[in-house]
Order: C-alpha cells, then structure tokens, then sequence
C-alpha cells in the first residue's frame, strides 16, 4: 500500500522492454485532454511512428496543443509527408538543427503537465519488432504527480527555445535528481551523474550501455570503483551494427576487463537502456550511452532515483541480459582496433 507521502509526490515506476514502454505510452497519449509535449532524437516514420503520428494529429485536430521536437538528424528518416500531416493537423513541429555534429538526444514526453516519460527509448518500429542486432530492450521512467513537474519545465524550455538556447540543470525533486546537458557547450552535468553514481557505489555497480566509449577520465571511474573493492559489472551488445564503433567498444570493453570490470557481451538482444544500479539502492537512467558523443557533445538528460520499486525494476533488466550475455573474452568476429587508434576514434564516434 502506498504511502500518504508516496501520494502526494505521485508515482514514479520503471518500464522495460517495448511493449510495455509503448502501451504505456500510447495510452496516456490518447486520455490526454490539454496537451502532449514530446521531444526526440529519433522519431521513424514507421509502424510505431505512424501509430504515433496518427494520434498527434488527431489530439491536434480535436483542441490538444501538440508539440514535437525532433533531432534533425536523428528523425531524417521521417517522411516530408508525414511532417506536412502533423504540422497542417496542427501540430506544432520543431526540427533541431539537421546538419551539426551536435544534437539533441533526449527521449521525453509529458501529458497534460502531469505524467512524464524519460529514458532511452526512440518512436522507431526496430524497438518492438527487433532486427539484425535482436531483441531491443530499454527502459523509461513514468513519472506522474509533483515530480512531473521539473521534467515538464525541462521540454517547455526546450521547445520555447528550439534547442539554441536551453541550460544545463541538476536539480531534485522528491526523491529524484534529475542532470541535464546541452549540446551549446553545457555538458558537465551529465558527467557529475557518473561520477556521483560511481562514488556511491560500496559493493556492486550494474552498467548497461548500448555504446561503450568513455574519454580516458570515465575510464577512471571503472578502476576506481575496483580499486576500493567494487564488484563491476558491465553489460553491452556484441556488435552495436557499426562496424568502427563495434571496433572501438569491443576495445574499450577489453580495457575494463583488464582493470577488473566483469564485462558481459549481449548475444540476441540489443542492451539500448542508459542503466545504473547501485548496490541494490540507486538507479540512474535516462538517455546518456557512455561515449564521448553522449558525454561531450548531444543534449541529454538523466535521472537519478533511491525508490525501491525503481531499483527492483531495474534489476529486473540486468537479470534478463544476464541469460543472453558472455563474458568479453568468448566474443568472436568483431573488428578489433589497437587501444593507439580506438583512442583517436573515440573521439570522432
């Protein structure tokens, strides 16, 4: 049973995997009365996409202020006909600079000022279906009451401003501590979110990233945390479906293995969740890959979160990639790049 003072801050869960992130998600879009803000880095006209546009449009047309956000780059695959039907149903559709290395990558989406979603996951139809790589897994945070509020203020200032101008924050709110970043420049933030989650850590520490390629001072945090006794475990796909990148991670991850990280290579499914947890009692997720794009040069935004249900959720998620993963060493076929030349391109990913 809840608690009166869980009520009053409203209710905060984890959903991991695609069906639950998108029914979800897709239920709260058609019960909204007064407004949808979404703001994404990757928005395909596909399946899913066209599921999603076909709402828009009709909240649009119904009364709802509608308005979208989208990377440029990163939503390119969403069709002129498909952006020309959201905009003339009235929707108000932002796309963010298309052509720049920097980019917004922030996956978020508030209704009615009162429920939030945050996370990893995309609007494309790989998410629920799976491809090459297999079975997509990911995972949002839903975030409905007071809490809502300061991720709402978060997307207002960034559709107000069309992403020129926005600032990085880190603030808390009930027992969340929200880190956001900006692609202006603004960018420690997200590092602290690291950091702090590295140094609470006393006895074990879950990572999952889709792309593993941190900056040499990240790749402290890993031999720090082994150093004071820290049991590491670190979960990433065997091959990300970029053949460089793929390259550098497998790299990177052989780096952490040999200062003591206990590296876990995802056969069958694709790890995307942005995933923390800390000696069983703190989670951190949102939308930052550990790699030098997330961490120096994209918008981002995660959250930081000490609630039991959370953390039990997330852990949840290691369990499963734990059945499909092997450790870094039985990894066949991938491209391998000496540590000279993956830390050049570390940099360039």
């Amino acid at each position: 049973m809840k608690t009166s003072q869980t009520k009053r801050q409203g209710d905060i869960s984890l959903l991991t995997g695609a069906t639950t992130i998108f029914s979800r998600l897709i239920h709260d879009l058609h019960r909204a009365h007064r407004s949808i803000d979404m703001e994404f880095y990757i928005f395909e006209g596909d399946k899913l996409g066209s599921v999603i546009i076909d709402i828009l449009c009709r909240k649009a047309r119904a009364g709802v202020v509608v308005r979208l956000l989208l990377d440029g780059f990163g939503s390119r695959r969403l069709r002129s006909s498909q952006r020309h039907a959201l905009r003339t149903s009235g929707v108000l559709l932002h796309i963010y600079n298309k052509v720049s290395h920097r980019r917004i990558h922030r996956k978020l989406v508030v209704v009615d000022g009162r429920i939030a979603y945050v996370g990893g996951a995309n609007i494309a139809n790989r998410y629920v279906a799976g491809n090459g790589l297999g079975v997509w897994y990911d995972a949002m945070l839903r975030v409905e009451g007071r809490a809502c509020k300061p991720i709402a203020d978060i997307l207002d200032a960034d559709i107000r401003s069309g992403m020129q101008a926005t600032s990085a924050v880190s603030s808390s709110v009930c027992d969340m501590r929200i880190y956001t970043s900006t692609s202006c420049g603004e960018r420690d933030n997200i590092v602290a979110a690291f950091e702090e989650a590295f140094c609470m850590a006393h006895r074990k520490l879950l990572i999952c990233t889709p792309y593993f390629a941190p900056p040499p001072h990240v790749m402290s945090l890993f031999e720090d945390a082994v150093g004071r006794g820290v049991h590491v475990e670190l979960y990433v796909p065997a091959r990300c479906g970029i053949p460089i990148a793929d390259g550098v991670m497998r790299r990177r991850a052989l780096e952490a293995a040999s200062c003591g990280v206990e590296v876990r290579l995802c056969h069958d499914i694709f790890p995307h969740a942005k995933l923390l947890v800390v000696d069983n009692r703190y989670t951190l997720v949102g939308s930052a890959n550990l790699d030098c794009r997330s961490l120096r040069y994209n918008s981002e935004i995660m959250v930081g979160i000490c609630r039991h249900s959370v953390v039990h959720a997330a852990h949840a998620l290691f369990q499963l990639l734990e059945r499909s993963a092997v450790g870094a060493s039985n990894c066949r076929g991938l491209l391998y790049i000496p540590q000279s030349l993956s830390r050049l391109l570390v940099h360039l990913l």
